[in-house]
């Protein structure tokens, strides 16, 4: 057996193509991911928002607007007094987010979410100044008590995980992403699969006249497998945490489960197809991206809303794709603090790499050849 283990842990490292898909091609989207989404999101979220406040008249109501403006500057807002003309320039070559006028009005050039927030801060200025006008008018007398309740008003809530960190949003593709990776792990097993078959491979049919058992050899080549996969992920993982510094927590152990787990499904995966059928290499292969890259894409490896349309109306779908409750399982440990749900998720994969494993094992255990 350790004979075995050797010389198939060679054969998979020397497989340049192999260990390309399995943890260059991870890596390099992870690093894709960071700078287009991941970094992006941190720097939208945190640096002030540049914007413009041009004054056009003396009215004392637009001087209040100017300081309701000016509460924000070096927190939210990063507010510079312009002219028009300053203003409209800095706005088209796209210095500025905004242009607020003490009329209390706002222009932008475009929609996200940046301009959203300074509508925010306008919408609630003008809704506070019609609801203090209202109490003026009718109830005089509360006048001073609602003014003193709008300037004792702060923000109470804060959008944290239930480990008391804060969960940017942006992490969800990094979990699917791992997930695919996870997934990846078909590709050394379908190899392996390939050259134990004596009607599908020359290494297969050498292999066949031997005296090691099949099932011995099998077994050899899914642990190895199943081991240098699992190394792959704990790879991509290391290197999104320690190089990229992705804040996935401190729950490390509990993601070495799930990466151990989800290797373990993706080696599943590769095993049952390269048991399956007499097609060849190439066909297999392409089957395998084929299922692979469906199933990241139902776990929202490249759009995260998929997966909530999926929940409102085929929910089992996210019951029964892998890459999604590897997704799940890392929400569970990270956001959630969810230990039953975990469990859950972890025992689904268990169990489907059961059911594939022995599927594989049916199909080849009594296959036999008229000559070699």
């Amino acid at each position: 057996m350790m004979h075995l283990i050797k010389y198939r842990l060679l054969q998979t490292l020397r497989d340049k193509t192999t260990m390309f898909w399995a943890l260059a091609f991870p890596i390099i989207m992870s690093v894709f991911f960071y700078f287009s989404i991941g970094k992006s999101s941190f720097e939208d979220t945190f640096k002030e928002i540049p914007a413009a406040l041009v004054e056009t008249g003396t009215e004392e109501e637009n001087k209040v607007f100017s300081k309701y403006l000016d509460s924000f500057d070096g927190q939210l807002l990063k507010l510079e007094p312009m002219s028009e003309e300053e203003a409209l320039t800095a706005l088209n070559e796209g210095r500025i987010e905004g242009i607020f006028y003490d009329d209390r009005s706002l222009s932008v050039s475009t929609n996200g979410i940046l301009p959203s927030i300074l509508e925010t801060l306008l919408d609630s200025y003008v809704k506070n100044e019609a609801m203090l006008t209202t109490i003026a008018n009718e109830h005089p007398e509360r006048l001073p008590q609602a003014v003193q309740t709008i300037q004792a008003y702060s923000e109470m809530t804060e959008e944290v995980a239930v480990g008391g960190k804060t969960l940017d949003t942006s992490l969800s593709f990094f979990f699917a992403l791992i997930g695919m990776t996870c997934l990846y792990g078909c590709f050394p097993a379908i190899q392996t699969m390939m050259e134990t078959r004596a009607n599908l491979s020359p290494l297969g049919a050498r292999q066949c006249v031997t005296p090691t058992g099949k099932m011995k050899r099998i077994c050899a080549n899914f642990l190895v497998t199943y081991l240098i996969q699992l190394a792959n992920v704990m790879l991509v993982l290391c290197f999104m945490k320690y190089v990229l510094r992705l804040d996935f927590g401190n729950q490390m152990g509990g993601m070495i489960l799930i990466c151990m787990f989800g290797s373990l499904i993706g080696n599943s995966l590769g095993i049952v197809v390269g048991a399956s059928g007499k097609w060849s290499e190439a066909a297999k292969i392409g089957v395998l991206i084929g299922i692979c890259m469906g199933l990241c894409f139902l776990g929202g490896l490249m759009t995260p809303d998929i997966r909530t349309y999926i929940e409102l109306y085929v929910p089992i779908i996210n019951r029964i794709n892998p890459a999604a409750i590897i997704s799940d399982a890392f929400y569970c440990l990270n956001v959630f603090d969810d230990s039953e749900k975990l469990t859950r998720c972890l025992a689904t994969l268990a169990g489907m790499s059961v059911l594939l494993v022995s599927a594989s094992f049916l199909m080849v255990r009594r296959e036999r050849y008229d000559s070699l």
